[in-house]
């Protein structure tokens, strides 16, 4: 697994000097932060500008690994013989901002697979779901909804399959913290 360093560029922009010789505008690290080429002085307005375009960045990362946790779930319930899950681009957006949240949540290297089922069934709580022995979203009921100790080991396997791949994914696009 490549554990992306504070070091590590994520993305450097360049502009061409009248010259004709290439000159770096920006370069974002893997933690955020950014450093400025020495033919550059940014006023406020463009300091705002880049951190956005970090933020645009991270977005987009914390999509591609929920996507890939995503899969991964769903191959792992297609071995148990659990066809429901979608693929990534078929679910429902309810379902994508369930797995964004579950990476943001992820990045935290205190979080565990247990503290990940607990911050789930909260919000789907919160979104009105309840028990029920087959998942059914339009009835939003889900086998899942009960604590972490009184779920199978197969179940409990989701969440660790779940967290194990942001851990293996998220550095490699400079999510960690």
């Amino acid at each position: 697994m490549h554990e992306l360093n504070p070091d590590d560029t994520i993305l450097t922009l360049r502009r061409t000097l009248p010259s004709g010789e290439s000159a770096v505008l920006v370069t974002i690290r893997g933690d955020g932060t950014m450093e400025y080429g020495t033919a550059y002085e940014p006023d406020a307005a463009a300091r705002a500008f880049w951190e956005a375009l970090y933020s645009q960045y991270r977005d987009a990362f914390i999509t591609a690994v929920a996507a890939a946790a995503h899969m991964a779930n769903r191959a792992y319930c297609m071995a148990l013989g659990d066809d429901s899950q979608p693929e990534w681009v078929d679910a429902p957006e309810w379902q994508q901002s369930s797995a964004r949240s579950g990476v943001v949540a992820s990045l935290d290297p205190n979080q565990t697979p247990e503290k990940s089922h607990e911050a789930w069934l909260a919000q789907k709580l919160r979104d009105g779901w309840r028990y029920g022995p087959v998942k059914d979203a339009e009835q939003k009921i889900h086998p899942c909804m009960r604590e972490y100790s009184n779920l199978s080991e197969a179940q409990r396997l989701k969440d660790e399959v779940f967290l194990s791949v942001v851990r293996a994914v998220a550095p490699v696009l400079g999510l960690t913290k």
